[in-house]
């Protein structure tokens, strides 16, 4: 059954009313015309399907002629001309009946309405009406709005206000004084057949909105009252699950439709009612535009069939003409391959430049591969410098703790050997003070021998020949030990001079070693610092200390600084003018040395650093936080003067804000000689407070204006702001050989004077034999003087006694202080033994030896740490170097990667392009662009004498060849397959007319015998004369009873009286409800022209047809009053009161 479509807009109808084409044809007006529909020249087929009528025929009678008189006979007695078939599916049709009769109608599950609501609709403010599931009955005065809720259900359902003949469209339904009406329906949703039940639930309410203004909407609920859709497709979708067929005219009969039905209807009218409530007016009109489109198909076939003898001749001409170029074919398919080999040309390029350019990157990825190793090795050498670095600095730091412990030793013992010649020195001055009083005393004696030899004289007595030989021994021996005395003495003096003079020369000796060895230190300070400044060349850090590299590398990782150290300060300094280098080197000092910090935690944190690296106590801290607005221009001097800071350029402010607070260098003037700086300060430069000269010289003026100059230290260490690394090492070269030359110097002295003692050794050893045996001589010789002596003191006068008693007394004396001489020099000697200065000596000695030993380890330790510096500055270098080959050569790779991706790309799309030429040429010599195309050349220029000749191209000719054929080719195939399309659409269209003419035959067959049932429920008979060919309905009533019927008694409808002829109606529309599949009926009105008898039993024949018939709803509308009826429990009366009086749900009965 066809789908039933409503607008959602009220000013256009729901089906289109677009005229159709009607052709000619065989079958009755009534009947389909012939097929599909296909436009010409159409390719595919529109298929149109109707939908087949189900309706089950239980008996009839085929009709007997179109033009059949209508004195027929109807009656059912033995004398009618009935065949036996018609007879017996009457009686089927009767038994069947009366078993219906006597059952009860099963209710729908779905597809019934349960409630109508209307708001501001037509006469109803607000109105709801609760509907049974099988016969309702809606009574009421006129005018209380019984056929609004008629109107109501069908626009709800989607119906067209123009089918409701209450309006033109929507917006007048809508109640005066309203601008928005709402009319709602909802439908029984239950069973297994229900519509999306999850969704929806038991019940589907429908609820549309119709504006004042025009259009309108749809929303459709569930069963809880929730919003599923508004979507005009979901609500035909409904409608088509449902069957629900709003506009059919016999689902709802309109109060219009109702009264033409029953009063003034046809026999055409009722014979289109019939059709279009079973829906074969449907049918007919879409077979006639299946028969329509397949005419016009057949039509284009036969066209195109005219035209193929044409296509046929075209073929052969073009066939001829293409065997004229056969010659020419071996040229043209040369040049297709020359073509062809031209197009894979580049392709070939492209592989060949592909090829060379992986060789390429083959190779240089071997020469990555050979970097990356060397690049490996020299890092390998790096980790080894670093790692010898670090342990020439941890054994530099060992080795120069050994140093500074033996330094205090050695001054200690160098100190005790200046205390031991001053002893030395002292003893010497005692000695001379010794001798002194020895020869004034020995002076004394004689004296006395001389008086007591004039004495002796003056008594000229006998004893003198008696004391003379004793005297002259004495005296003998007196001269022999005055002699050793003097011996003695002499080499004693001698020894004294030896003593001093060693004494004075070891001193000499040992200044000389001690500037051999400052001179020395000197000569390895100065290679030292040239070592470093070549160092320095990898690693400028080492011009300020050896410890300074590791220092700065702690300050790197140490991440604890509230604002990282600046240092050394020398670093972030350039010079403007490099004459004044070694002047500012020497003003600057260990400030080029010191270090920046801005807070006292950050300085202490640097000074432990400092103490753990071992850095210079000299090397200073400068705490300054750092002053954004710092501006010192203020107290600088003119500009004409050229200060330290002017000579200066600072990379870094808060360096140069230290430097000038640390050494205020913008007020010193740089000049080249000493009378210049005297000038500037004489004249009172303003604020210049001090000068240096080029000769290094300071000069200043007191509070007094008293010139003072000062000499200025030069610099001893590494040049650190000077950026001519070679002028220094040139400068500290020449300084090493004028070092050198005065350790030369002092070696010829430190030889000389080692001779000069090694002679003094020899001398006091043959002085202190020479010595040692006059001394014992001397003793020998005054004890023989002693004895002679006692001999003469026996024989000399009282008087001479007492002189030689003085004598003897000054010689006690004499030789006390011998004793005491003798004493002091042994406690000399046993204090210069506890001395032990040569032990001393000889321990100062082996103590310089060790600091040799140890600087010499020392050298050989920064030899090991310059060379693992030079390494590492060298494996830096070639890192570098290596690194930017590498990246050179990556760079070089991804440019050949590059060149060989694009050329693999082009080939790809040159590729592409070939392919959609053809297929690559297989072998055959590889020949170059050039070489195809002068080839092509040739051959195009012998085609084209060629193609002159015969006036188109080989190509346009074969060309036009396979086209033509083509052409025929499809011609026939198209006419063939429309042919056979055509064949089978009208053999499908043949078909369903006749399906088509059984269900029309079938239907009336049975509407005539349900016509005959209803008849009867009065005592008529009756029969339906179907007029197909004219599209006619007559009703021909009998209403007296009899055995025998006679058919001159039968009568039309319009010789039937208003009762009859209404209730013959009423059996008219009952028949047809049978034929139609809706589960819904609607009736306005039916018994307005009935009496009370034929109202009476037409409702009871009505409610008995609708109690018997399943899953059908009839909703029906009187004006008359049923109260008193009684139907039973499957009718539901409903009276309508005035809408304007009675506002809300409605009360309902049943009968």
């Amino acid at each position: 059954m066809a789908k039933h479509v409503a607008s959602d807009s009220e000013d256009e109808p729901a089906h289109s009313s677009a005229k159709r084409l009607r052709t000619s044809s065989s079958l009755p007006r009534s009947s389909p015309p012939d097929l599909p529909s296909f436009h010409e020249g159409a390719d595919e087929l529109v298929k149109v399907e109707g939908e087949q009528q189900d309706d089950e025929v239980e008996g009839g009678e085929k009709g007997k002629g179109e033009g059949e008189e209508e004195e027929e006979d109807f009656s059912m007695d033995e004398n009618s001309d009935e065949d036996e078939e018609a007879v017996r599916r009457k009686n089927e049709f009767n038994a069947k009946m009366q078993a219906r009769s006597r059952g009860e109608g099963t209710v729908a599950q779905r597809g019934i309405i349960e409630r109508v609501e209307l708001q501001n609709f037509m006469c109803h403010k607000l109105t709801t009406v609760d509907f049974g599931p099988q016969i309702n009955f809606l009574v009421g005065n006129n005018g209380s709005g019984k056929s609004a809720i008629l109107t109501g259900i069908t626009m709800a359902l989607g119906g067209n206000a123009r089918a409701t003949n209450r309006a033109t469209k929507g917006s007048g339904l809508v109640m005066e004084g309203a601008t928005v009406a709402k009319c709602s329906v909802r439908l029984r949703n239950r069973g297994p057949e229900a519509y999306q039940h999850h969704v929806y639930g038991d019940s589907i309410t429908i609820e549309r909105t119709l504006r004042l203004n025009g259009g309108g909407s749809y929303k459709i609920f569930n069963a809880e009252g929730g919003l599923v859709d508004d979507n005009r497709a979901t609500l035909d979708s409904i409608l088509d699950a449902f069957n629900i067929q709003v506009e059919n005219p016999m689902t709802v009969l309109t109060q219009d439709q109702s009264r033409q039905f029953l009063a003034s209807a046809s026999a055409q009218q009722k014979y289109n009612f019939f059709l279009k409530g079973t829906q074969l007016a449907q049918l007919t009109e879409e077979y006639e535009t299946i028969q329509t489109n397949t005419q016009t198909m057949q039509a284009a076939v036969d066209k195109k069939q005219e035209i193929i003898p044409d296509l046929k001749d075209a073929y052969k001409r073009a066939k001829e003409r293409a065997k004229d170029a056969e010659a020419a074919v071996g040229q043209q398919d040369k040049l297709e391959q020359l073509k062809n080999r031209l197009a894979w040309c580049g392709v070939d390029e492209a592989e060949v430049n592909i090829d060379k350019g992986e060789e390429m990157l083959h190779k240089e990825e071997e020469t990555v591969n050979k970097i990356a190793s060397k690049l490996q090795e020299f890092e390998a050498n790096k980790a080894k410098a670093d790692a010898t670095i670090a342990d020439c600095e941890e054994a530099q730091k060992e080795t120069q703790l050994e140093k500074d412990e033996k330094e205090p030793v050695l001054k200690k013992l160098k100190d005790r050997i200046a205390a031991t010649r001053e002893k030395a020195r002292e003893w010497a001055q005692t000695n001379r003070t010794v001798n002194a009083t020895t020869e004034r005393q020995r002076a004394q004696i004689a004296d006395y021998d001389r008086k007591i030899a004039e004495e002796k004289k003056r008594l000229e007595v006998d004893i003198e020949a008696l004391q003379r030989p004793i005297r002259e021994k004495i005296n003998t021996l007196e001269e022999e030990n005055l002699e050793r005395a003097q011996v003695i003495s002499t080499s004693t003096q001698e020894l004294e001079e030896l003593e001093a003079d060693r004494m004075r020369l070891v001193g000499d000796m040992d200044d000389v070693k001690m500037k051999m060895r400052a001179v020395n230190d000197d000569v390895e300070k100065i290679k030292g610092r040239i070592r470093n400044i070549q160092a320095s060349k990898g690693n400028t850090m080492l011009a300020y200390g050896q410890a300074i590299p590791g220092l700065l590398r702690a300050i790197d990782s140490d991440r604890g600084w509230n604002q990282k150290p600046l240092g050394p300060m020398g670093r972030y300094v350039e010079l403007v003018d490099h004459k004044w280098s070694a002047l500012i080197e020497a003003v600057g000092a260990n400030t080029f040395n010191g270090f920046v910090v801005s807070n006292e935690g950050d300085r202490k944190r640097l000074f432990n650093l400092f103490r753990q690296h071992r850095i210079n106590n000299k090397v200073p801290i400068i705490k300054l936080a750092y002053d954004p607005s710092f501006d010192c221009s203020a107290s600088e001097p003119d500009r004409d003067v050229l200060t330290v800071l002017r000579a200066l350029k600072f990379s870094n402010e808060h360096v140069k804000q230290a430097f000038i607070n640390a050494i205020q260098p913008e007020n010193a003037a740089l000049v080249i000689t000493r009378p210049e700086g005297d000038h500037i300060l004489d004249v009172h430069k303003r604020n210049v407070r001090t000068a240096f000269s080029r000769d290094m010289f300071q000069l200043l003026r007191s509070n007094d204006n008293r010139a003072i100059t000062r000499a200025v230290d030069a610099w001893k260490g590494a040049a650190r702001i000077s950026p001519n690394v070679e002028d220094q090492i040139q400068h500290h070269q020449n300084e090493l050989k004028r070092v050198q030359g005065h350790f030369n110097e002092f070696e010829a002295q430190n030889k000389a004077i080692n001779g000069q003692l090694v002679a003094i050794h020899r001398q006091k050893d043959i002085l202190d034999r020479r010595r040692s045996n006059e001394k014992q001589s001397m003793t020998k010789t005054n004890r023989d003087i002693e004895k002679e002596r006692q001999k003469l003191q026996e024989k000399e006068p009282s008087n001479i006694g007492a002189l030689e008693e003085l004598r003897e007394a000054c010689q006690d004396e004499l030789d006390t202080t011998l004793a005491q001489f003798e004493d002091a020099k042994r406690l000399h000697e046993a204090a210069m033994a506890e001395e032990n200065g040569t032990e001393a000596v000889e321990q100062t000695r082996l103590v310089e030896e060790e600091i040799k030993k140890v600087d010499k380890l020392l050298k050989s330790i920064m030899e090991r740490l310059n060379k693992g510096i030079k390494d590492r500055v060298n494996a830096e270098s070639a890192i570098d170097q290596y690194n930017t080959r590498l990246a050179v050569q990556e760079q070089k790779i991804d440019d050949l990667r590059a060149s060989v991706e694009r050329e693999s790309e082009k080939l790809a799309h040159l590729t592409e392009q070939a392919l959609e030429i053809c297929d690559r040429p297989q072998g055959g010599q590889r020949q170059t662009e050039a070489q195809l195309r002068k080839q092509i050349d040739s051959l195009q220029k012998a085609l084209k004498n060629r193609e002159r000749q015969q006036g188109a191209t080989i190509e346009e000719i074969l060309t036009e060849l396979s086209n033509r054929k083509n052409v025929l080719v499809e011609a026939k195939a198209t006419v063939a397959s429309l042919n056979v399309l055509v064949k089978a659409l009208t053999s499908a269209y043949q078909t369903r007319v006749a399906r088509w003419t059984d269900f029309r035959d079938q239907i009336s067959a049975r509407a005539k015998l349900q016509f005959m049932h209803h008849l009867s429920a009065r005592g008529f008979t009756g029969k339906l004369q179907f007029d197909h060919n004219h599209m006619r309905l007559n009703l021909r009533v009998q209403t007296e009873g009899g055995v025998k019927r006679n058919r001159s008694k039968q009568k039309d409808a319009k010789s039937l009286s208003g009762g009859e002829k209404s209730f013959s109606t009423i059996c008219l529309l009952l028949t047809m409800w049978e034929a139609v599949g809706c589960p819904l009926r609607c009736l306005d009105e039916f018994d307005v022209f009935m009496d009370a008898v034929n109202r009476r039993i037409s409702m009871k024949m009505m409610v008995d047809t609708a109690k018997a018939t399943d899953e059908v709803q009839f909703i029906l509308i009187t004006p008359q009053s049923m109260s008193g009826s009684t139907y039973g429990p499957e009718v539901r009366i409903t009276k309508l009161g005035d809408p304007n009086r009675s506002q809300g749900r409605l009360a309902f009965g049943t009968g």
